[in-house]
């Protein structure tokens, strides 16, 4: 684990916002930072639905509000990646992780945080209903899970 390779958990909510803001006015300047912007998003079914019925359309609607979700969680995902980079992180050390949620949010997190090799993570501290459950009982979990990690709850 090092240091200077810090995990900031992103849900396009206020509390994460300024767990951005955080990362930038502490970590902006350091010399070989790296970062990486993770966020969940839940597990799209996959159905093929030829069908028309009220109930199949009803699914179908829920299935691409579901999507559009996730292309809105990728678009603010980006844009915590440009407030990074315009308050000087350097744009080739900011990666971006949007990955879909296999288990409990806590678990697919705090795995990829050993997976990864953090030493950091920042997280916001409210709970949300937006795609990625950040903050809240996650944070508590991840405190008491990741023992050998540092977890900054902003």
């Amino acid at each position: 684990m090092l240091w200077n390779k810090v995990m900031l958990i992103y849900d396009g909510s206020e509390s994460s916002l300024r767990a951005v803001e955080y990362v930038a006015k502490m970590f902006g300047k350091t010399e070989g930072l790296q970062v990486t912007i993770l966020g969940v998003h839940e597990r799209i079914p996959r159905h093929d639905l030829k069908d028309t019925s009220p109930v199949v359309d009803k699914l179908q609607a829920q299935l691409s509000s579901m999507e559009r979700e996730v292309a809105r969680g990728q678009a603010r995902i980006m844009e915590a990646k440009a407030l990074l980079s315009k308050a000087g992180v350097d744009e080739e050390a900011i990666n971006i992780k949007f990955v879909e949620r296999k288990q409990a949010a806590y678990k697919d997190i705090a795995a990829e945080a050993v997976k990864g090799g953090y030493g950091t993570l920042i997280i916001g501290r409210r709970e949300t209903k937006s795609f990625v459950l950040a903050g809240g009982d996650v944070a508590k979990a991840l405190l008491g899970r990741l023992k050998s990690h540092a977890v900054c709850v902003v």
